[in-house]
């Protein structure tokens, strides 16, 4: 059995690698720091239950690791690239990384409507960042579920407006913030202007009092940092095309 470590496109406190043996190849994710069991359990528990609900997860393998002392989890071997990566790749066309990512966001919907029926807090990625989306060929696979999202908001429709957001924030610096208004005009082909998920995006930014005190602060924040997207930016361009 040969165990080799794995570069990812995010900064990650667990350890991870590649298992190889016999022909044949797995992923292996070491879990490291305070609470380790616990998010192993949990990473394991969701990833059973996503891919019973039909959602793209890596499988958990049932494999004995007698060297591995520590918590970890074994998942099949998913061979693609970090959405993250593929929508920096100034060697593709732009095309072809707005056409994935229109894809990935019809795909995220659908994920979202069937949640929106079952509103299940567990089946909300906590971190839906751009590295923890893997393109295969013909789609796509989400990883990291070691955490869990907070039950702190009005209603489970804002839930499902954060994790939009957040994807769709890492989305735009990824590819930059040119392409906003392509992006905003992607979901709402998807979700529809009617949507209370896009409606909740942006209540929960508008609704926020002394707008011009954050709005400032928003300002200042990108004075330095042009690729910025904010929550503002996210909310203003949904507003905008929403008349």
């Amino acid at each position: 059995m040969r165990i080799d470590p794995v570069v990812t496109d995010t900064d990650n406190s667990n350890d991870v690698a590649r298992i190889s043996e016999d022909g044949k190849t797995w992923f292996l994710k070491r879990y490291r720091g305070e609470g380790a069991i616990s998010r192993r359990d949990t990473e394991r528990d969701r990833l059973r239950l996503w891919r019973d609900k039909g959602f793209p997860v890596p499988r958990v393998v049932a494999k004995s690791l007698p060297r591995e002392p520590g918590p970890h989890l074994v998942m099949e071997w998913v061979e693609g690239v970090s959405l993250a990566g593929f929508l920096k790749d100034g060697a593709r066309s732009i095309d072809s990384r707005l056409g994935t990512l229109e894809a990935v966001i019809k795909c995220f919907h659908d994920r979202q409507e069937v949640n929106e029926g079952l509103e299940d807090f567990e089946l909300i990625h906590s971190d839906p960042n751009t590295g923890n989306i893997l393109v295969i060929e013909g789609g796509f696979f989400y990883i990291d579920l070691e955490s869990r999202v907070t039950r702190a908001y009005r209603d489970f429709n804002e839930a499902l407006a954060v994790e939009l957001a957040k994807f769709l924030r890492w989305a735009v610096r990824d590819l930059g913030r040119q392409y906003l208004d392509r992006v905003v005009s992607f979901v709402l082909d998807s979700y529809g202007r009617e949507s209370l998920i896009i409606a909740a995006l942006v209540d929960r930014v508008y609704r926020v009092p002394f707008q011009f005190v954050h709005r400032w602060r928003d300002r200042r924040k990108k004075a330095g940092r042009p690729g910025e997207v904010t929550k503002y930016d996210l909310a203003d361009a949904f507003h905008a095309k929403l008349g």
